[in-house]
């Protein structure tokens, strides 16, 4: 799926505009991991991961990575 910058700009600026019209100060997070599957391999899933231990696509460990929303995150805050 390809999405145009400027369009997910304009969602994401739509959607943080109405929670603060909302009043939301924080928004909560409450699952910090999130599954990368290499573009070559997304056909050939399996079945979706619950945990990190369950890393497994067609008995191939390597073809599906995890990475941290937090560690994402604060890599953001750093260069801004």
């Amino acid at each position: 799926m390809l999405v145009n910058v400027n369009e997910l700009k304009q969602m994401c600026e739509m959607l943080i505009n109405k929670a603060i019209e909302a009043g939301f100060q924080e928004v909560e997070l409450d699952k910090d991991y999130y599954w990368v599957i290499a573009s070559e391999h997304k056909g050939t899933v399996v079945f979706m991961p619950r945990t990190i231990s369950e890393k497994v696509v067609n008995n191939k460990p390597n073809q599906l990575t995890n990475f941290q929303l937090s560690n994402c995150f604060c890599t953001i805050c750093e260069i801004m």
